[in-house]
């Protein structure tokens, strides 16, 4: 009995471990807390603990851009949530699942499991993880192009983050924002939105999260850059390459290397090749990954025999 006790607290301290080591942006050592935990759960046929390890895990995943590994992790976390009628923790499975498809823009799968974990959330009245349920949820619909939709959830989400004082919500919640102005060419409300949320990050030391909203911003002042008269265009591009490049590096010192391929995909998908050259450059040097060989990998896909 004694034994089982010390695995449980032991397994908890690396859980804990493994958070606070995300939280700093220290994924490797948050990674093999989080390991030695789930072995010690396992030995002691702790599902709960698993459950939450697993759940930790895709979030470690999909923060580094490994969308398979996330998945596989937060559907074996939700299969024992489930099977233990754990309410919340689903909540949690359901809204991190649908974040994880929804930045490989499987849009259909994301919201089916978004709006699982919104409905959830209402119906136990988890009011602490309703704002950013709200804000996934948000992102969601305006990416599906239902603008009003996704705008009225984003703004109530930034009220509740802004009453509960949750200055993590309150960031990515404005951050979303900065997307959803910056996808209907609202570049000065973007610029608001994005500032703003880099302001949060830079304070809270959250290095991951304001990469994201970094590159959010470079994406900004490019843009307006583009539309700019020649007296601010290169102050804007300046401006702009110099929040890509804070991006870029760190998310080379994360060692995020998917997250760094999916940023020049990004910049192509904008068609700022030739304003952010010396961006795409960067990212090639760092990861060793070329326009060349993605264009060989695709034909490789083409090529490949499907399987039965």
């Amino acid at each position: 009995q004694q034994k089982i006790q010390d695995q449980s607290r032991l397994s908890a301290l690396n859980i804990n471990l493994g958070v606070i080591h995300l939280h700093l942006g220290q994924y490797e050592k948050a990674e093999e807390y989080y390991y030695k935990g789930l072995n010690l759960a396992s030995e002691m046929g702790n599902l709960r603990w698993k459950a939450i390890i697993y759940n930790n895990l895709g979030v470690m995943y999909k923060d580094k851009g490994e969308w398979e590994k996330s998945v596989g992790f937060l559907e074996k976390s939700l299969k024992i949530r489930e099977q233990y009628g754990d309410r919340r923790g689903m909540l949690s499975a359901f809204d991190n699942l649908g974040v994880t498809f929804l930045s490989q823009g499987q849009l259909d799968k994301a919201l089916e499991y978004v709006e699982q974990s919104f409905d959830l959330c209402r119906q136990i009245g988890a009011q602490d993880l309703l704002p950013i349920i709200q804000t996934d949820l948000g992102e969601v619909y305006f990416r599906l192009n239902q603008t009003e939709k996704g705008f009225n959830l984003l703004h109530a989400a930034l009220v509740l983050a802004t009453e509960k004082s949750s200055r993590l919500t309150i960031g990515i919640t404005k951050r979303t924002l900065g997307r959803f102005y910056l996808s209907l060419k609202n570049y000065k409300n973007a610029e608001t939105m994005l500032q703003e949320s880099k302001t949060i990050f830079e304070t809270l030391g959250s290095r991951f999260q304001l990469a994201q909203t970094l590159e959010s911003l470079g994406f900004c002042l490019t843009l307006m850059a583009k539309e700019e008269g020649p007296g601010d265009k290169d102050r804007l591009m300046q401006k702009g390459m110099d929040s890509l490049e804070q991006t870029v590096k760190i998310l080379s010192d994360l060692n995020f290397e998917k997250r760094l391929i999916a940023m020049a995909e990004n910049i192509r998908a904008q068609h700022l090749e030739s304003e952010l050259t010396v961006i795409i450059n960067e990212i090639e040097k760092i990861t060793g990954r070329s326009q060349a060989d993605q264009s060989s990998d695709e034909c490789r896909m083409v090529q490949a025999p499907a399987k039965a």
